[in-house]
């Protein structure tokens, strides 16, 4: 009884690793890397000497690209709506005084 019991454990033990590798593997191959703070940012900024170090702070730089590059795309789409999309005659509501 014993021996099977060892056995399961020694096999969910396995799994649980081989799940945690994966994910691990995954977040760095999809370059899914832990965000840094602006402090961090600004401390690294002064610090970095190491390949690594670099990397990190591009890795932050691509990221917060992407990121505003999509922001400046809500805002083109939002631009173009209201352009599609005139108040005729500048008021705001259709109760604004005239």
């Amino acid at each position: 009884m014993k021996t099977t019991e060892r056995k399961l454990q020694v096999v969910l033990t396995t799994i649980s690793l081989a799940f945690l590798v994966f994910l691990a593997v995954g977040n760095t191959a999809a370059g899914q890397r832990p965000s840094l703070s602006k402090k961090e940012v600004k401390a690294l900024i002064a610090s970095a000497k190491t390949k690594e170090d670099h990397l990190k702070l591009a890795d932050f730089y691509k990221a917060e690209t992407e990121r505003l590059e999509a922001e400046a795309k809500d805002h083109d789409e939002m631009a173009e709506m209201y352009r599609k999309n005139p108040n005729s005659d500048g008021r705001k509501t259709s109760g604004g005084i005239r």
